[in-house]
C-alpha cells in the first residue's frame, strides 16, 4: 500500500465515517447541540444577543479540537487490503476513543490526563466552554461579559437539602418549562430509578440518535456523565447552545496537500484530524444547576 492510497482512503472514506462518530456518537447532549458557522470573525466567536431587553456581545477565541491517528509502517507496507483495513479500524477506533474523551470531559466538567496514563505519556488538555464554565461563580467572565455587573445572564443555581424529584420538577416549571435534558451522576440516577420502583412508577426510556436515555417524570430524558458530582444536577436546553465552528472537522495538511507525516526516530505515520470552534450558551439565564448541600 502506498502512501498516497493511504491518505486517499483517509480522505475519501475514513473522514466522513469518523466526522459522524465524533459529532453524534459521544453523548446524547452534544449530538442535540446545533453545529454553526455564524458569528465567526477571524479567530473569534462574536454572538449579539438580546437577553431580558438588553444587548449583549458573547465573545470567545475558537479553540483547537483535534485527534491525532497514528499509521504503523506495517499497516502502510502491507500488501493484503483486508489486513491493512483491520490495522487500520483499530487505529482509528483508538483515535475516537481518546478524542470523544477529551470533548466530553471539556464539556462536562474539565479535561484531566487519566490516571492511567503513566507519568511520560503527553495529554494536551483540551479547555472548552462547557457546563462547569458556564456555572462557575468564581469565573469573573461569561463569555467575556462581567458576571457581577450583569447578573440577568448568569444561570440559575438552586440549593437544597436533598434531591426531592417533585420539587426539581417544581424549579424546572418556575425557571424553564423548556429544559429538555437532565445531568446527573450514575449514582443519582440510580437514586431516581429507585424512588420510582418504590412509588410503583414506570420507568420510560427515550431514544436519542445512538443513545437511550430514562425519563425523569417521564417527561426529560436523562444523561449521565462520570464527570459530574453526586450532589449536582444539571437542568439545560440544548437548543440554547450552539457549537460555533469555523468548519467541520478536515485532516489537517501540510503545503503539499499531504495529510500523513512520520514520526521522527519511529516506524510510524501520523494524521491529526481538526476543527476549529466552541460552545456558546446563547441563554445561559435559562440554564439551571441543583445543588444538594
Amino acid at each position: 500500500m502506498e502512501i498516497m492510497q493511504v491518505e486517499n482512503v483517509l480522505k475519501s472514506v475514513y473522514l466522513e465515517i469518523i466526522s459522524n462518530q465524533l459529532n453524534a456518537n459521544i453523548s446524547s447532549v452534544l449530538a442535540k447541540i446545533e453545529y454553526t458557522s455564524n458569528d465567526i470573525y477571524g479567530k473569534e466567536i462574536i454572538v449579539p444577543l438580546i437577553i431580558n431587553n438588553k444587548d449583549y456581545l458573547f465573545k470567545s477565541e475558537l479553540k483547537t479540537i483535534y485527534g491525532d491517528i497514528e499509521i504503523s509502517d506495517k499497516a502502510v507496507r502491507c500488501s493484503n487490503a483486508s489486513s491493512f483495513v483491520n490495522l487500520l479500524n483499530s487505529e482509528v477506533e483508538n483515535m475516537l476513543k481518546y478524542t470523544m474523551l477529551h470533548i466530553s470531559n471539556a464539556f462536562y466538567d474539565e479535561d484531566k490526563k487519566p490516571k492511567y496514563f503513566n507519568e511520560n505519556e503527553t495529554y494536551n488538555i483540551l479547555k472548552l466552554n462547557g457546563l462547569k464554565y458556564l456555572f462557575d461563580e468564581n469565573e469573573k467572565y461569561l463569555y467575556g461579559v462581567d458576571r457581577e455587573k450583569n447578573k440577568d445572564i448568569l444561570p440559575v443555581i438552586k440549593k437544597v437539602k436533598e434531591f426531592n424529584w417533585n420539587e426539581i420538577l417544581q424549579i424546572i416549571d418556575e425557571n424553564n418549562d423548556e429544559i429538555n435534558f437532565m445531568i446527573c451522576s450514575p449514582a443519582t440516577k440510580r437514586a431516581y430509578m429507585d424512588y420510582q420502583t418504590e412509588m410503583r412508577q414506570n420507568i420510560n426510556v427515550q431514544e436519542n440518535g445512538y443513545f437511550k436515555n430514562i425519563l425523569f417524570q417521564n417527561l426529560i430524558p436523562i444523561e449521565t456523565n462520570i464527570n459530574i458530582s453526586d450532589n449536582e444536577i444539571y437542568l439545560i436546553n440544548t437548543n440554547d447552545f450552539k457549537l460555533h465552528q469555523l468548519c467541520d472537522w478536515q485532516w489537517l495538511e501540510n503545503e503539499n496537500n499531504r495529510i500523513l507525516k512520520q514520526c521522527y526516530g519511529k516506524p510510524v505515520y501520523n494524521a491529526t484530524l481538526i476543527k476549529y470552534g466552541d460552545y456558546i450558551c446563547h441563554y445561559p439565564n435559562k440554564q439551571i444547576k441543583i445543588i444538594k448541600e
